[in-house]
């Protein structure tokens, strides 16, 4: 279960606990929650296929993009370049 799934699940228990709110209320959180850490993975998955987003496949016929960033030494540098390497 993704992390907000959860942090739903137990808002809506403690108002249930706190009688904040009624068991209606409670089932529905808890349906929604359930929905959405079901639904949303696998569209998530179905809509980058076309190639966009961060681990996507380049274009063909684009020229690559080339950022330029001034640090302030070479150990930021090698640190940024080892998290990069791990992301791709």
């Amino acid at each position: 279960m993704v992390p907000r799934g959860e942090v739903a699940l137990i808002i809506a228990g403690l108002a249930v606990a706190t009688q904040s709110t009624d068991a209606k209320v409670f089932s529905l959180a808890m349906l929604m929650t359930v929905v959405t850490t079901l639904v949303v993975p696998p569209w998530l998955v179905w809509s980058f296929q076309g190639g966009v987003g961060v681990r996507g496949t380049s274009v063909a016929g684009k020229e690559p993009l080339e950022i330029a960033i001034q640090l302030r030494n070479q150990d930021w540098a090698e640190f940024l370049l080892q998290r990069i390497a791990k992301a791709v």
